[in-house]
């Protein structure tokens, strides 16, 4: 997960440099989601024994809406 928002801020960090195209940024970004995809599905094709999926994914898509109510209620404390 570490690698995964490293990865982001390059690519974002990368974003803001003038002169940079914007469909290399695309294919940046487009890159990272395959690959973090393939870590995914590689996790859980190894771990399918061990683990339920529906949990494990149940699990996995706890995490967005987790972090997204994370930012806006620390949004509003900023008085945003």
């Amino acid at each position: 997960m570490a690698a995964n928002f490293r990865a982001m801020r390059r690519i974002f960090e990368g974003a803001m440099v003038e002169g940079v195209l914007k469909r290399v940024i695309v294919l940046r970004y487009g890159l990272k989601f395959l690959a973090l995809l393939g870590a995914v599905l590689g996790v859980f094709i190894f771990l399918r024994g061990w683990v339920n999926p529906l949990a494990f994914l149940v699990g996995l898509f706890t995490l967005f809406p987790a972090t997204l109510i994370e930012g806006f209620r620390g949004y509003l404390r900023q008085g945003g």
